[in-house]
């Protein structure tokens, strides 16, 4: 199968075998978006569905859920749709995003406030400026467990 192909209908199958799992397995999920058609699509969807229709926001058994997108054909727009994305996982504790995008101009200030209290078992996101740079910690709940996100890599 060729990368460009992918339906990412398959995903929403696979989803419902781990949103059926009990709660507080502590499972780590990693889903790897490496079409260069559908990966965009199928983030939007998942985000417009909202956490109590998509199955991203059901999981209760994954405590840490890694998502890597193209290096193939990155799509520019997920900048625009990723923290709603990330919105979903209000039962996860620890988001990774490994990308060959910058994601750090979607993760304002602002925007991780709203995900704090939007999710919140949620502690900390992790992302890079691009594919293979340094990681960009951050800890919504602060180093001293105040509400503002801290950045632990001091950006």
């Amino acid at each position: 199968m060729r990368w460009e192909q992918y339906d990412y209908d398959f995903f929403d199958v696979a989803l419902r075998t781990v949103v059926d799992l009990p709660a507080g397995k502590g499972i780590a999920l990693r889903l790897r978006l490496m079409s260069t058609d559908g990966a965009f699509d199928w983030i939007a969807k998942q985000a417009q569905m909202g956490p109590t229709q998509s199955l991203l926001g059901q999981i209760s058994s994954v405590h840490t859920i890694s998502i890597e997108t193209s290096r193939h054909s990155p799509d520019p727009r997920i900048l625009t749709t990723i923290v709603d994305f990330v919105k979903l996982l209000r039962g996860v504790r620890h988001v990774e995003l490994d990308s060959y995008h910058n994601l750090a101009p979607a993760f304002t200030p602002a925007k991780l406030k709203e995900l704090a209290k939007t999710c919140p078992k949620m502690q900390t996101i992790r992302y890079a400026y691009s594919f293979g740079s340094p990681p960009h910690l951050v800890h919504l709940r602060g180093i001293d467990g105040s509400s503002e996100p801290a950045f632990l890599d001091g950006k």
